[in-house]
């Protein structure tokens, strides 16, 4: 089997080439190195990439998920995993347009490769928990010992994807997220593509470069 992982040099991207690797798959990345460029050296990722060619098989490209050069790789894999994105909040409200380039039309252009050239292979795009906006604030929460918990004992393991898009306050980073999100979904249902999305919340790990304005878990650890 053959898969492209985007972003993949970043958090989740450098953990799924490992796994695929592992599993025997021949793994291709892609990565430009963006995170870098938008967070300076401490966020940089490119030594990641550097770290995992010495350790294991994967052919990678120094390369924008918005390159029509990707079309040759898209056209090869069984499978594309897309965890490229512009990741911040804050930066998003100073990069509007760069962010939706990043998020919505890069997620876009993928999708349409894919319905263009490689209609069979599945799609799995990593989107966010950001997508519902401050949705949840809306919501009757009580204090239990050093926690909230929601009033409604039905909430009590999480909200599902039910909860609303609207009506609430988002930044410009969960709006791209959502449009790129939907594109998924409705790729599958306009067009027979084989997608999947995974709304993660708040995911961190050792390959973290964490900054300021992103991936704050770590970030409070390394000020410490």
């Amino acid at each position: 089997m053959r898969i492209l992982i985007t972003g993949g040099a970043g958090l989740v991207g450098s953990k799924c080439c490992k796994l695929f690797v592992e599993k025997g798959w021949k793994v291709i990345s892609v990565d430009n190195y963006m995170r870098g460029k938008l967070f300076g050296a401490e966020g940089d990722t490119k030594q990641t990439m550097i770290m995992l060619l010495k350790e294991y098989n994967i052919e990678h490209h120094e390369l924008d998920i918005r390159d029509e050069r990707i079309i040759p790789l898209i056209r090869r894999v069984d499978v594309v995993i897309h965890t490229a994105a512009q990741p911040s909040h804050p930066k998003s409200i100073e990069i509007p347009i760069e962010d939706f380039q990043i998020n919505a039309y890069g997620t876009l252009f993928l999708l349409e490769a894919l319905r263009k050239y490689n209609k069979d292979a599945v799609f799995i795009f990593c989107s966010t928990n950001k997508v519902y906006g401050d949705a949840p604030n809306y919501f009757s929460y009580k204090k239990v010992r050093k926690r909230f918990e929601p009033v409604d004992s039905s909430l009590w393991n999480g909200f599902d994807e039910t909860l609303r898009i609207d009506r609430c306050m988002h930044t410009p980073f969960d709006v791209s997220k959502v449009a790129a999100d939907l594109y998924t979904q409705e790729y599958a249902r306009l067009y027979g593509l084989k997608t999947g999305v995974f709304r993660m919340s708040c995911i961190t790990g050792e390959m973290a470069k964490a900054v300021e304005i992103h991936n704050w878990e770590p970030y409070f650890v390394k000020r410490l």
